[in-house]
């Protein structure tokens, strides 16, 4: 026997999206310190030591802070709360 109607469940759920102010960017960075965070994947050091060298020659930087996630799918942030506190900029790249 054929049932006249069939039940059919929704499983999605609504989305909670949530607003996130997006950080003051400095207008340039002299006399700034950059984070540097190395998200540990291949070739992701060489790129990020590179984009370094190039903005050194750029910038007057007053220093640099290099910290290495340790893994690729790890958070970090306790590297992020670290450069809220010390750094003017960050810079994160990935690898591969």
């Amino acid at each position: 026997m054929i049932p006249e109607m069939v039940a059919v469940f929704d499983p999605t759920a609504e989305g909670r999206a949530r607003a996130i102010p997006i950080a003051s960017r400095p207008d340039n960075l002299n006399h700034k310190v950059l984070g540097v965070i190395w998200n540990t994947k291949p070739n992701g050091d060489i790129l990020l030591r590179r984009i370094l060298e190039r903005l050194s020659e750029r910038f007057h930087l007053s220093g640099t802070i290099w910290r290495q996630k340790p893994g690729a799918a790890m958070s970090g942030g306790d590297i992020i709360n670290e450069f809220g506190e010390t750094a003017d900029a960050v810079l994160i790249g990935p690898g591969d």
